[in-house]
């Protein structure tokens, strides 16, 4: 399990429930702990169920979706309240290597003062998607949440997450602040 002061927060709203089984179980034991804020899914008590099957998992639930910004904003402030450092944001249907944890470690102190460090997002389907490096690491504009480990501490400084936003360009909204 991973020592870092990092955990995972997963946005769900009406999952494929085993697809989030299969997120869950690639990322618990690579994080100390797993947030999934479900927003108003109809399918709550199967969210519910599979949260149970893991010592690791915490679940904040929303009665009604209050949107992609205020979830991340909850979840970010949940690991703010207990001094993490950095959380890592996944979709309820993004399943990670693994190792991916351990592979982007690094990546998290290479300079002082990283808001955002995100991977080269490569999609089962179709390939890689936005940026691609021509090096091992490249600095950008803008990245998708999903995937991505925001630092606690700049997320507080430049406002957190824009609740007037709902789904688009959160992310986009965010890195450019």
């Amino acid at each position: 399990m991973c020592t870092q002061r990092l955990y995972a927060g997963i946005v769900s709203y009406n999952p494929d429930i085993e697809r989030l089984r299969e997120n869950i179980c690639a990322i618990n034991n690579q994080v100390s702990e797993v947030i999934v804020f479900d927003n108003g899914s109809d399918n709550f008590e199967a969210v519910e169920e599979i949260i149970l099957e893991f010592k690791n998992v915490r679940l904040i639930k929303s009665d009604k979706n209050i949107g992609i910004a205020a979830a991340l904003n909850r979840m970010m402030q949940w690991g703010f309240d207990l001094s993490y450092k950095w959380m890592l944001s996944l979709d309820q249907d993004s399943v990670c290597s693994d190792d991916y944890v351990k592979k982007m470690l690094p990546y998290l102190t290479i300079q002082p003062n990283l808001g955002i460090v995100a991977p080269v997002i490569v999609d089962r389907n179709i390939g890689i998607i936005g940026h691609n490096p021509t090096s091992e690491y490249s600095y950008v504009n803008t990245c998708i949440t999903s995937g991505a480990f925001s630092n606690l501490l700049a997320w507080g400084k430049i406002g957190k997450y824009d609740e007037s936003m709902f789904i688009d360009s959160v992310d986009f909204e965010f890195c450019y602040r």
